[in-house]
């Protein structure tokens, strides 16, 4: 905002030679943009303005009755030539900056020439020698001090011309008038400066808020999941209150969920590699959380371990989208090893469906939307299967994910035409901890059959098929 602490008398000097020092430097280049148009306006409406007047009074006296009539006649045809001007200046006002200020020029200098001349031969028009410079400086300078002491010094070398010819009172009055409309015309400008300044100012602090707040909103934004943020914003769209949406999103719900995990092997062994992280495994869980997310998941991440979540008003479109997820990554992963020249893959997907709180499990004062239950810890047993030899061993040479008998049982009611593998965990004798019920892991290949299959099943539900390559199949 414009300045308004107390000034010295100097600064209050300073201010009276140029106004532009009232308000702050940042927004001066565009308070000099913003004047052109009005001092253009201005100034062409004034070196118009006596033209104009002086035709007038042409046409409306006796021109055989008055001197001067060559003179006269010469100052018609100025003035016709002055208004010419004035209208090309106006049609070139947005266009052309030579030409515009080559007319302009031209307009101002007939402009004095016409005024100039209307001082010959009459007492009473000595006041336009006054009035021109006054009105030109009024509506085209900022400061004072200098129109005024220019006023001031060429009232005093023409006053003994002007008092032979009109009464030294209109002369004196004229002079003060004048001077009276240069200070007025100086304390607009000045309110002018420090509304436009305020304005620039208003515009700058709206326009950093909004960038700010779209910033803000962006960043808050990647820090929670894309579909809870499309629950917050149509609760807020629906009560008008961020407090209300974060509450009832955030709530602690049993629920129906869908879990896809992934934890890469021997990652103990290669965490102090640090070029292994950044190049390796950054780039497969961002490969992993990102589509995942856009598929309506609420991806967790600690440290190479990956879990993303479903918990849809639906519960079979949560391990619908689950499976689409793990299918991908299963394929992502395969193509990756492949291309280090790897044979063996370095995680594998595990689907586990069943009954599991989520929201908020921590403290209001710390909010995490997350999973528990037997869902969740279901799905690291399996995955941790992947570390014994004979248990991989009996996978397919394609992809594969990994489902819990219940998620396979649901999955298996979607359609008939899966093509799984049924691993006993009884026939190599292996029990999951804490998991004794669990007796089998079903593996389903990420094969064309597959593939084809759940994409019928996602048209079926509206979502977008899986797509490998670049074609969906």
């Amino acid at each position: 905002m414009a300045r308004k602490e107390n000034r010295s008398l100097g600064e209050h000097l300073y201010i009276l030679f140029d106004p532009l020092q009232l308000v702050p430097p940042r927004v001066w280049k565009r308070i000099r943009q913003a004047e052109h148009p009005v001092l253009l306006k201005f100034a062409t409406t004034h070196f118009c303005l006596w033209p104009t007047l002086f035709i007038i009074f042409y046409f409306t006296n006796d021109q055989h009755k008055l001197p001067l009539e060559t003179w006269r006649n010469y100052r018609f045809g100025l003035a016709i030539v002055l208004l010419f001007l004035g209208g090309l200046t106006y049609y070139f006002r947005h266009r052309y900056q030579l030409v515009k200020a080559s007319l302009f020029l031209a307009g101002f200098i007939i402009s004095v020439a016409v005024n100039w001349s209307m001082t010959l031969g009459y007492p009473i028009q000595t006041k336009w020698p006054i009035w021109l410079p006054t009105l030109i400086w009024a509506t085209t300078g900022r400061s004072l001090v200098a129109p005024v002491f220019c006023l001031g010094l060429t009232s005093l070398l023409y006053f003994p011309l002007w008092e032979s010819k009109a009464p030294s009172a209109w002369i004196k009055s004229d002079i003060a008038v004048a001077v009276a409309v240069m200070i007025i015309a100086h304390m607009v400008r000045r309110i002018w400066l420090e509304a436009k300044a305020n304005q620039f100012i208003l515009d700058d602090t709206r326009e950093e808020a909004e960038q700010n707040r779209i910033i803000f909103d962006k960043l808050i934004k990647s820090f929670v999941a894309p579909v809870l943020i499309q629950k917050i914003e149509k609760i807020c769209q629906e009560t008008g209150s961020i407090a209300e949406a974060l509450d009832s999103v955030l709530k602690r719900t049993r629920t129906k969920a869908s879990v896809l995990y992934s934890d890469v092997r021997n990652f103990s062994s290669r965490s102090n590699n640090l070029d292994f992280i950044e190049k390796e495994l950054i780039p497969s869980a961002v490969s992993i959380l990102d589509p995942a997310e856009e598929n309506l998941g609420v991806a967790r991440q600690v440290a190479d371990a990956v879990l993303i979540y479903y918990s849809l008003p639906d519960p079979e479109e949560s391990i619908l989208r689950a499976l689409k997820d793990a299918i991908r990554c299963s394929l992502y992963e395969h193509k990756r090893i492949s291309a280090l020249g790897r044979t063996q893959p370095e995680r594998y997907f595990t689907i586990t469906f069943g009954d599991a709180l989520v929201g908020n499990i921590a403290s209001v004062k710390h909010r995490e939307p997350t999973i528990i239950g037997n869902v969740a810890n279901l799905a690291t047993r399996i995955d941790g299967l992947t570390r014994e030899l004979a248990f991989t061993s009996l996978f397919p040479k394609e992809p594969v994910v990994l489902l819990s008998s219940e998620a396979f049982r649901i999955v298996e009611t979607f359609s008939p035409t899966w093509e799984s593998l049924v691993i006993s965990l009884d026939v190599l004798n292996i029990t999951l901890k804490s998991y004794p019920n669990e007796r089998s892991v079903i593996i389903l290949p990420a094969i064309q059959k597959n593939i084809s299959t759940l994409n019928a099943l996602l048209r079926l539900n509206d979502i977008s098929e899986l797509k490998v390559g670049n074609s969906s199949w």
